[in-house]
């Protein structure tokens, strides 16, 4: 049983898939609604990242970026992988790919037709 959803898709507008809700942060939508149906949801944009300067270089400790060890740990702990693909992103890419082969259940929208990349790594 599903308790869990990790959002992943870079930030664009809930009008593009919901056309009768208020908001159009498409991530307050699915919380919104995910939460009314006794779901607990991640959602890493709300999770604090260090302290440092965004214009910095990254520094990868042992080959892994402390951003990208922290949504794999927090895919880990879900149970289920929700992604927007309205926009294309490498790291979406990446976190459904990653759910997906830790036996997580994925499930994308955004505009069709998908790739078959995304197909073959969502239900």
């Amino acid at each position: 049983m599903l308790s869990t959803v990790y959002l992943t898709g870079d930030s664009v507008e809930a009008r593009a898939f919901v056309d009768d809700l208020p908001s159009n942060d498409w991530r307050t939508v699915a919380l919104t609604r995910l939460t009314n149906h006794g779901l607990t949801v991640v959602n890493p944009l709300e999770i604090a990242w260090s302290n440092r300067n965004p214009e910095e270089a990254i520094v990868l400790d042992d080959f892994t970026d402390k951003r990208v060890r922290r949504a794999l740990d927090l895919i880990d702990e879900s149970d289920a992988l929700l992604a927007n693909l309205e926009a294309s992103s490498y790291g979406t890419a990446m976190e459904i790919f990653y759910a997906h082969r830790r036996g997580k259940m994925v499930t994308v929208v955004g505009s069709s037709p998908f790739s078959p990349w995304v197909l073959s790594h969502s239900q």
